[in-house]
Order: structure tokens, then sequence, then C-alpha cells
């Protein structure tokens, strides 16, 4: 029978849907990931058109019918403005928000994935890392938090040529990503060359773990 309910979470991305209309998908801790038609959400002045934006973070209220969701209304906590302002940082976060839609599914609590982009979000928005080293951190985490991180120390030692201090400075980094909390890991940064390395080993493991590459992973790429 149809119903509210409530889910708190963040838009992943929004699909235009004929003349007005918009399909929102949402990374929610209650229902997991799930679709949801927002109607009239592109006209001027609708309530729904600033709420159904990618990277907005907040509660939803959605009305549940047979086969899909509808919005209703939101009470939006975060807008994330400064990576919205910056092209770079919009690059970054689109490439976020699909790695979370890769490991969201239905029904499944998505709480994990959601401090992460939300810790992500936020790391881009305040600009103290290198975006680069952000992602990084970000993959490890998603990765980590999937239950499907391998062994990187395997990786930092298939880099030949790398002197004895750099692969000890890689292996300390990669401990303190995976180990610390998500509060203050995005909180550092390191040499340029332990940062090109430590994205030769992301791209490994995301080879590895991915099954598809990510559609806004070529974007990243050409900046």
């Amino acid at each position: 029978m149809a119903g509210v309910v409530s889910a708190t979470g963040f838009v992943l991305k929004n699909t235009e849907m004929g003349e007005y209309d918009s399909r929102v998908v949402l990374l929610t801790r209650e229902l997991g990931k799930v679709s949801a038609f927002a109607r009239g959400a592109r006209k001027m002045n609708s309530p729904l058109m600033g709420v159904t934006q990618p990277f907005v973070f907040g509660t939803f209220e959605l009305y549940e019918g047979r086969t899909s969701f509808r919005v209703k209304s939101a009470d939006i906590r975060r807008y994330f403005r400064g990576v919205s302002a910056d092209l770079d940082a919009v690059l970054y976060a689109c490439y976020f928000a699909e790695i979370a839609d890769y490991y969201g599914k239905e029904g499944l609590d998505a709480s994990d994935n959601i401090n992460l982009l939300y810790a992500g979000l936020a790391a881009l928005e305040k600009r103290q890392m290198p975006d680069k080293l952000i992602r990084y951190v970000y993959e490890i985490r998603a990765v980590m938090a999937a239950g499907e991180l391998p062994d990187l120390s395997a990786f930092t030692g298939a880099l030949e040529g790398d002197a004895p201090d750099l692969q000890n400075i890689l292996q300390y980094t990669i401990r303190f990503i995976e180990t610390t909390p998500l509060s203050k890991v995005f909180s550092f940064t390191v040499r340029e060359d332990v940062q090109k390395r430590l994205g030769t080993i992301c791209r490994k493991m995301c080879d590895r773990t991915f099954e598809w590459p990510m559609r806004s992973e070529k974007m990243l790429e050409d900046t």
C-alpha cells in the first residue's frame, strides 16, 4: 500500500524526464540505493528544483508506490556549494558519486558509503589536500568499505626502481589511509613522487576490483 517514507542520504545523479520532471538516484541509510521521480522539479520556482541536484545531502520524504518512489519534499542539510562552484571539484565529485552508485544496492544499508562520500566532498570543498590525493584516499576507503581491498603492499613492491625510502613512505601512507578514522583521513599531504606512486597503486587496485571502468573517469583523466 502506498505511503510516505523518510530516508536520509545523497542525490547521486539527476536525469531529465519529459518536459519538467526529473528522475533522481538516491543513496540512503534506510532504503539503500533507490530511484525516485520528482514531478515538476525543473519548473521555475519548484520547491524540488534545488533539493534534487547532485551531491545534496539531507532527509527526503518519498511517496512509496507499488513499483516506484516519488519525491514529496526534502530537508537539505548540506548543499556542498563549494564543490558545485568549481569545475575540477565537480569532476571528482561525479567520480566519487559513481563509485558510491557502483557499490549501492536497494535495501542495503549504505551508511559507510554515505559517510565516505560526505567526507570526500567536504575535503574537495576545503581544498586543503590536492584533489588527486583526495581521490586516492576515496578509492582505497571505498574498496575497503566493500570488503574488497587487496594487499596493496604487493603493488608497492612491484614498482621497480623506487628508492627504499619511497617504498617505506608508501607503505606508511597506505597504512595511514587504511587505519585512520574517516573524520581525520582527509587531512594530510605527501611528496609529489609519493602521490604519483600512490596513484599508480590505486589504478592497479581499481582495475583489479571494479568490473567496469567508471564513465566519469575519462573526463577526470583529461583534467
